[in-house]
Formats: C-alpha cells, sequence, structure tokens
C-alpha cells in the first residue's frame, strides 16, 4: 500500500489500521494524498481538487502531514516520488509548484502568527437597544 503526500511516495502497509479496506484512509492508497489530508475530507472527489485552492491553513496542514510521514520513516518508509510534472518533473527535480506552494506556507504561517496574536470576541446585540454586550475567550 503507497501514498503520496507532494508528489514523495510512502509505503503504508504498516498502517492496516488505517489504510487497509474499509479504514478512514482506504480512500486515498494508490493516490497523491495532498488535498485529502490538507482538508480532512477522505474521498474520490478530494483526490481531484487542486493543491492550489487550499486555504492558508490548509496548506499549514499539509505540510504538517508531510513532515508526519518524514518523522516516520520507520513505519511508513519514502519509497520514491511521483514524477509526473506535478510536484516533481521526469528527471526527479521539485517543480515551480513546490516552491510555490513553499511560498504560501511561508506566507500562511506568517499570517497564523499575526492572527495569534489578537484575541477571540464576540458581541450581541441587546434587543430593543443601542448596546451591545462584548467577550472575548
Amino acid at each position: 500500500r503507497y501514498l503520496a503526500i507532494l508528489g514523495e511516495v510512502y509505503d503504508v502497509s504498516q498502517g492496516e489500521a488505517f489504510y487497509g479496506p474499509g479504514a478512514r484512509y482506504a480512500t486515498v492508497v494508490g493516490h497523491d494524498a495532498s488535498v485529502p489530508f490538507a482538508t480532512a475530507v477522505f474521498n474520490q472527489e478530494s483526490l481531484k481538487q487542486d493543491v492550489l485552492a487550499l486555504t492558508n491553513r490548509e496548506v499549514v496542514d499539509l505540510f504538517g502531514w508531510k513532515e508526519f510521514f518524514e518523522s516516520q520513516r520507520r513505519k511508513y518508509p519514502k519509497v520514491g516520488i511521483v514524477a509526473d510534472g506535478k510536484f516533481y518533473d521526469s528527471y526527479g527535480k521539485p517543480t515551480k509548484l513546490i516552491d510555490s506552494l513553499r511560498k504560501l506556507l511561508t506566507s500562511a504561517q506568517d499570517d497564523t502568527t499575526e492572527r495569534s496574536k489578537y484575541e477571540v470576541c464576540s458581541s450581541d446585540a441587546k434587543p430593543g437597544t443601542l448596546t451591545y454586550d462584548v467577550w472575548c475567550e
């Protein structure tokens, strides 16, 4: 059993409970599962979606999954790349898409850091008045 994240192929045979028939990630085995892992939607439709349509948060999550697989190399060894021109060319060199995604990751991380500086607040209008209750978490 194999799957790819950003064009890098991992052998997930040891994760039968996760990748075997009927398991949560079974539908993405045999495919580049970048979008499904980024969006946490594991179906045939998500396999067709464009990785460039991901939100900043999803790009961060995608690279988080790549780091996960890299950190689990004993269990899920990297066995190759998909050299179809999307993420890697026929010579095994990264394409411009990989560079674009890395730039998106940097931008997304900066955006996440900036948003974490502020509290999450909500408000509720009091009916019949011009006042509001405001609270922050």
